[in-house]
């Protein structure tokens, strides 16, 4: 006797006699368990859901985990420092979580009441190894996830240290959106080690565990701060930073993709922008105030480096009532010095172009540095409201990373044999360790040139973020010395400007290759910004010089 129950979207399953039974899985066959109830009517919810998960998505799916991950013979099988996920993998097992949560598989629990409709934060780590990696893994042969999908391993060279409170959906947004370029894979505990064999075996030793061999193997650690509690309240997290400053890694601040909110806030910046322009073209005046109205949005802009290289938000807010701290928490003045500056380059753009239109300005080179002067002006305003939000969602992950933390040395751990041998090995490195982790909330990431500048009392405040503004001034000073050279020769000096874009080109190399490419990431960040405000000083003087025509004479140039 069988029983014919329709399933989407594999087909039909057909069960048959008791005891064993056969259930066809169009265009695959596998043998399960029968329901463990007799005369239970056979329904879909009886199967094992890994049974009828899509094995094309696992090239692992049937091996032996123990031989892949070498226990018992750790000569064999897949090297440690390759038990690693790709970008790509953390990004399937995204889609994976939602439709196990759409389809019962993960459920809230007392200990995790996670909504389910929640696509920002999702069920914590706990809850999905307990009720989807566990069951997947044992059901394909007890190996990790990691090889599941990568049976042949990849090499590690990105170590995700988190805390397991929290969220999927948070961990791997973070991830994702903070994934190091070059790097190909990533070692995440929970996803490399093998969850259903003697995980206790592997770390029982911290500093032969895979921690430490795929922390060794790799070249950046990323730090995953969570909503729930500071990650370093977590021994083995504490143990991480340690060997990574050991080791002198780059240690990253992981945080969501911030496109959004940044293409958000520009589009917001258009609004003042607008306004500015109709508000000239109202006025109706032209060329005679063309040079102080962009003079002015300068000056602004000057006012507004100087808040920044003085910390003047920081220490406004740090002397302010609680209350007004919380109000000057999103940086409005930041914000209101945005709008006005856009307000201002949209009364400029409307002059320009305006008496552009009417031929009542000239049409030379040197005419067109000065429009050069108006576009950068005005994509200062857009970069320096992008920087606002960046630093913006930088405070909030520092924050989380701060959360209930008082010092690295008061981090527990659930198992006191590991605890023990943990906090007997770093124990004269634990101020080390409280140093590092304060860069990190400082700067947004740690690594050794930025530990040494701290510990000489140097400020490291948001070192390892590379401004937009400062980038838009080096583009911005580069083009307007090229725009004004070529307004300063004749057309048949061809030998003067054969010398210069060759004298230019080498420049631009030698400064690529001294400055930025033999760099690391931090100090990239410092160099930029230090150049950047120096070619913004240049910018103001080389404008100074630089006086608009009125009547079609064009412009000219003087030395003051």
């Amino acid at each position: 006797q069988a029983l014919r129950v329709r399933v989407r979207p594999w087909g039909s399953i057909a069960f048959c006699g008791s005891g064993w039974r056969m259930a066809v899985i169009i265009p695959m066959a596998v043998v399960v368990p029968a329901p463990e109830v007799v005369g239970q009517p056979a329904t879909v919810e009886n199967l094992s859901w890994c049974a009828l998960a899509d094995r094309s998505k696992y090239p692992g799916w049937g091996e032996d985990g123990s031989r892949l991950h070498g226990i018992g013979d750790p000569g064999k099988g897949v090297p440690i420092k390759r038990w690693c996920v790709t970008r790509d993998d953390l990004l399937m097992l995204r889609g994976e979580i939602k439709k196990a949560i759409k389809g019962g598989i993960i459920r809230p629990t007392d200990r995790d009441s996670f909504d389910a409709t929640d696509d920002v934060i999702g069920p914590n780590m706990y809850t999905v190894c307990e009720q989807y990696i566990k069951p997947l893994t044992k059901e394909a042969g007890s190996m990790s996830w990691a090889l599941l999908r990568n049976p042949r391993g990849l090499d590690c060279d990105l170590f995700i240290t988190h805390a397991w409170i929290e969220g999927m959906f948070e961990f791997i947004d973070k991830v994702v959106g903070s994934w190091p370029k070059g790097s190909r894979a990533c070692y995440v505990c929970m996803l490399s080690n093998p969850q259903n064999l003697d995980i206790a075996a592997l770390i029982k030793t911290p500093r032969s565990s895979p921690f430490a061999l795929c922390l060794e193997s790799a070249s950046h650690m990323l730090v995953t701060p969570n909503h729930a509690s500071s990650i370093y309240s977590r021994l083995w997290c504490v143990y991480e930073a340690y060997l990574a400053i050991k080791l002198g890694k780059t240690i990253l601040t992981a945080k969501p993709s911030q496109r959004r909110h940044q293409l958000r806030a520009v589009l917001l910046l258009c609004l003042p922008l607008v306004c500015g322009i109709l508000m000239r073209m109202n006025a109706g005046e032209h060329c005679p105030d063309l040079k102080g109205n962009l003079m002015m949005n300068m000056f602004l802009i000057i006012f507004l480096k100087l808040l920044s290289i003085f910390n003047g938000l920081h220490s406004v807010c740090s002397r302010m009532s609680a209350s007004l701290s919380r109000c000057l928490s999103c940086h409005p003045i930041w914000l209101v010095l945005n709008w006005i500056g856009a307000w201002g380059s949209g009364n400029v753009i409307c002059i320009d172009v305006s008496a552009w239109a009417s031929s009542s300005c000239g049409s030379s080179w040197l005419d067109w540095t000065y429009r050069w002067c108006v576009v950068v002006v005005t994509l200062y305003w857009c970069a320096s409201e992008i920087d606002r939000v960046a630093t913006i969602d930088d405070e909030r992950e520092a924050q989380q990373l701060h959360k209930g933390l008082t010092s690295v040395i008061a981090a527990q751990c659930s198992n006191a044999h590991d605890e023990h041998t943990i906090k007997s090995e770093i124990n004269e490195d634990i101020g080390d360790v409280d140093m590092a982790v304060s860069v990190l909330l400082s700067a947004g990431m740690s690594t050794p040139c930025l530990n040494t500048a701290a510990a000489l009392g140097a400020s490291v405040n948001a070192a390892g973020h590379v401004d937009m503004t400062s980038i838009i001034v080096f583009l911005g000073f580069g083009v307007l010395v090229q725009i004004f050279f070529f307004s300063l020769v004749d057309d048949n000096m061809i030998i003067e400007i054969i010398v210069w874009v060759l004298l230019s080109l080498f420049v631009i190399a030698v400064y690529g290759r001294l400055f930025y490419i033999r760099r690391t990431i931090d100090q990239r960040a410092f160099i930029l910004s230090v150049t950047g405000k120096f070619l913004l000083l240049g910018f103001q003087l080389l404008f100074l010089n630089i006086s608009p025509g009125t009547t079609g004479e064009g412009m000219t140039f003087s030395l003051m």
